[in-house]
């Protein structure tokens, strides 16, 4: 009995791992495409001119990773998610932690990780964690 539900786990555990990766190496857009931007225009030297609403009438300009500052990179991923570069978009040690807080009467806090903050505030237009989670794993680089 004991051995035919390690097997179950250990083929659970396979399939999960299959399907995890099947999704990360599935081709899928650049981020830059998920969030209307915002049309710049610059002069000859660089300076910006002029800068756009996007659609959604917001000012967003797409600004890739190496054009930020190494410490903004620091210092985000150390306020929002300390564990980025370890998890693969979902860290189930935060949603542990974060649930076990909130329904045991403590304090409530967040359990997401950059990658699920970003699959649900309309990158994947999720409307439940579950494919938020979903959307992290698609999302992590």
């Amino acid at each position: 009995m004991m051995r035919r539900k390690l097997l179950w786990i250990a083929a659970s555990a396979a399939i999960l791992a299959v399907v995890l990766v099947a999704v990360r190496l599935c081709p899928h857009r650049p981020l830059s495409s998920y969030a209307p931007g915002s049309t710049a225009v610059f002069d000859t030297k660089g300076r910006l001119l002029r800068l756009t609403l996007a659609q959604d009438q917001q000012y967003r300009l797409w600004t890739p990773i190496t054009q930020v500052s190494p410490e903004m990179v620091q210092a985000l991923l150390l306020h929002e998610d300390q564990h980025f570069y370890d998890h693969p978009g979902i860290n189930p040690a935060a949603l542990l932690r974060a649930a076990t807080a909130t329904y045991s009467g403590g304090v409530r806090q967040g359990g997401s990780t950059i990658t699920m903050q970003l699959a649900r505030s309309g990158g994947q237009a999720a409307t439940d964690r579950a494919r938020s989670a979903v959307g992290a794993v698609l999302f992590q680089e």
